[in-house]
């Protein structure tokens, strides 16, 4: 930072006159766009994420179960669980096993 801002953040900011309040806002936008953040991707629900990761629900439910997407739920609130998209397709590629459903033949 330079000088000038350097000296605005020593102030009070009932002290900044409005050129000054203004400088200091626009340095620290100017900042921030120098680290852009990355978005997220979130899917709301099991049936967003076997949407978004081309599967069915009844896979989703036996990945979970499993304890898979552990690391990738955000939050749960009630029934409803948000998953980070990105997070469990590395999840679930670094998985790669099929689980073993109730029925299915051994091949």
């Amino acid at each position: 930072m330079n000088q000038k801002i350097e000296n605005l953040l020593d102030k009070m900011l009932f002290q900044l006159s409005v050129e000054e309040l203004r400088e200091l806002i626009l340095s620290i936008f100017d900042e921030r766009k120098d680290h852009p953040r990355r978005q997220r991707d979130y899917a709301y629900g099991m049936d967003d994420l076997a949407k978004r990761l081309h599967c069915s629900h009844t896979r989703i439910a036996v990945l979970k179960k499993e304890g898979v997407l552990e690391d990738a739920i955000i939050s749960r609130v009630g029934r409803r669980i948000v998953f980070d998209v990105e997070k469990a397709m590395e999840l679930t590629s670094d998985h790669g096993q099929k689980p073993n459903l109730p029925g299915a033949s051994e091949e």
